[in-house]
């Protein structure tokens, strides 16, 4: 699926017209159908992700996941991915250990 044919379908699941989809942009009348051959700027990319409430990477097909990450992800769990940009290695391995075995149930990945 192409990135116009994307629009097209979350248009239609939003329940408005691509004309409706430019206009409320600010885009001139048309400018979503050349989309069928040429890539968005990233302006225009990002305009269009904020609208339908998607990821640019999935607008651009770099990912089948529609929401953006911080929609997906609840507050622990980015809460818990910023402290481990400031633990060391071995920090976060024994944290890891300490969550894997308080909550050994819940871990199937291993």
């Amino acid at each position: 699926m192409n990135l116009y044919e994307k629009i097209c379908r979350l248009a239609e699941r939003k329940g408005v017209s691509i004309a409706q989809v430019e206009r409320d942009l600010g885009f001139s009348p048309a400018s979503l159908r050349k989309l069928q051959v040429n890539k968005p700027s990233a302006d225009k990319a990002l305009a269009l992700a904020n609208y339908f409430g998607v990821s640019t990477d999935y607008l651009y097909g770099a990912t089948p996941i529609e929401k953006p990450a911080d929609q997906l992800l609840d507050n622990d769990f980015i809460s818990l991915q910023r402290a481990r940009q400031n633990m060391s290695k071995e920090e976060w391995k024994q944290a890891m250990d300490i969550i894997r075995a308080g909550f050994s149930s819940a871990f199937h990945d291993q």
